[in-house]
């Protein structure tokens, strides 16, 4: 399984704009959440881990918003890669 890793950048895209990305950073992990800090932020975020059957990996929610970006684990920014 793929799992958010501290230390490692990941990428996202917003669903209504395909060019827009922005990546957040892995700080802290736990076995259910992770904290992050999000691309031009300072403040620290924690959401609870998902996983996805279909794909084995770990996901989070930016937000409880229908169109909230989500971060997958295996999608890593290119500098991580």
């Amino acid at each position: 399984m793929k799992k958010f890793e501290i230390g490692k950048k990941y990428i996202t895209r917003f669903i209504c704009d395909a060019d827009s990305t922005f990546w957040m950073e892995v700080i802290k992990r736990t076995d259910k959440t992770i904290t992050y800090i999000e691309e031009g932020e300072t403040k620290e975020k924690t959401r609870k881990i998902h996983i996805d059957p279909y794909c084995d990996e770990e996901y989070i929610k930016t937000a409880s918003y229908s169109m909230a970006p989500m971060f997958y684990a295996s999608r890593l920014l290119k500098e991580e890669i």
